[in-house]
């Protein structure tokens, strides 16, 4: 478990399968992420907790939890990959009542510091969509901007364009 003030990221379970399902299945929270909002049955769901539970390979996922072990979200790094030492980074808080808190942040600098620490990488990468106001806790961490994707992305009903970010680890700077 990586443990923070507010927060704290654990490995995902099947105890979660629930709050994933029901967090995947909320417009608010799915509409800006890379896949889109894209209902699922917790059926279909069942069958992609293997995956999401596997730490072997090369992506790590964690339960973003409250100090009171309610789960609120989710954390990871995928893509990792070890021979160039990089990997792409997602997150997303399932609980709307939970916005503004600091719990996106507290769980971006945790996976961060195991990114960068415990897994030997040098560079995270990211995408979010311009206009997300996920950008500003980007920028405070010291995610720099290395490109835009023009009308990547499709989302109520318009295109919009995508950024790029990506944070290297101070001794690379």
């Amino acid at each position: 478990m990586l443990k923070g003030t507010k927060v704290d990221l654990r490995p995902i379970t099947y105890k979660d399968l629930e709050d994933l399902n029901r967090w995947k299945n909320n417009y608010d929270v799915f509409k800006n992420l890379g896949g889109g909002f894209n209902p699922v049955s917790i059926d279909q769901q069942k069958n992609w907790m293997d995956n999401m539970i596997d730490m072997n390979g090369n992506a790590k996922r964690f339960i973003i939890q409250t100090k009171d072990d309610q789960a609120i979200g989710m954390v990871g790094l995928y893509s990792i990959n070890q021979a160039n030492r990089n990997c792409e980074f997602g997150i997303y808080i399932g609980e709307t009542n939970s916005y503004g808190k600091g719990y996106g942040t507290e769980a971006t600098e945790l996976i961060l510091d195991f990114a960068f620490n415990n897994l030997n990488l040098k560079k995270v990468k990211l995408l979010v969509n311009d206009g997300n106001p996920a950008i500003k806790m980007y920028e405070r961490l010291k995610f720099e901007v290395v490109g835009k994707l023009k009308h990547e992305r499709y989302v109520n009903g318009k295109y919009v364009d995508v950024i790029m970010m990506e944070k290297l680890i101070k001794e690379c700077d």
